[in-house]
């Protein structure tokens, strides 16, 4: 389809499916989930507290639609605070994941889903 003509261009080219081309680029997108916090660490309890930090980035990605096994820890850093004093870090941890293309299913009949349990035994 030609819906005009740039000056000095011979022809103007469009791909039969160019108008979807932006809806496929956002289908196959990811999803980020990120920490950005100041902590205080010591040797002993640094590998604990950066795993509930990883583990906190990994939920918000999922809560923001990432499917959670394809979620994984894309970027870490720790910058010493020392104006903050002796242990103090800056943690940033992103996480990302895949679009879950599937959400989470809802009730056929509307309903909030619950009772659904104590409905299916009264049946």
């Amino acid at each position: 389809t030609r819906s005009g003509t740039l000056e000095g261009e011979a022809a103007e080219l469009r791909p039969e499916h160019g108008a979807v081309a932006n809806a496929v680029g956002a289908a196959l997108g990811q999803v980020s989930g990120e920490v950005d916090v100041l902590v205080t660490m010591t040797e002993e309890d640094r590998s604990e507290k950066l795993r509930v930090l990883e583990e906190k980035a990994k939920e918000r990605a999922v809560k923001r639609g990432a499917r959670g096994d394809t979620v994984f820890v894309s970027t870490r850093s720790e910058v010493p605070a020392m104006y903050l004093g002796e242990g103090a870090v800056r943690v940033y941890i992103k996480c990302i994941g895949d679009l879950d293309m599937v959400p989470a299913a809802a009730p056929v009949d509307g309903s909030s889903g619950e009772g659904a349990e104590e409905a299916a035994a009264e049946a």
